[in-house]
């Protein structure tokens, strides 16, 4: 995928319960297309397995309209697994969603239409 308007930068540290309802609810918006940086912040726990199987699960979607990215990186907390995501988002807009947090549908439509015109 080129350079998509709008990069969503996921912090996850030990997000197996949570992870899957975050990533829902970024393929559930209906502003398209987006990236997606999921960074793992050193979590001991299934994450990297999980959102693997996502990605896998997920692969003509993402290719299309979604591109989903996987980093780990060694424990550093949530500021430094948001500025590493910073550093490999390609939109131009960042939005941050907390691994345990979930978006409604039209979120990403309504704040990009929001800056567009403001």
């Amino acid at each position: 995928m080129a350079n998509p308007p709008v990069s969503v930068i996921i912090p996850a540290y030990n997000a197996e319960k949570f992870i899957v309802d975050a990533l829902d609810s970024i393929f559930a918006q209906t502003y398209r297309p987006i990236q997606i940086i999921v960074i793992d912040d050193g979590s001991n726990d299934r994450t990297a397995k999980i959102v693997r199987n996502y990605q896998t699960s997920r692969s003509s979607e993402v290719i299309e309209q979604i591109e989903l990215q996987y980093i780990y990186q060694e424990n550093g907390g949530p500021s430094k697994a948001r500025n590493s995501g910073i550093k490999v988002a390609k939109g131009k807009y960042l939005a941050f969603l907390d691994s345990a947090d979930m978006w409604p549908q039209s979120k990403l439509s309504l704040q990009v239409k929001m800056m567009k015109e403001h």
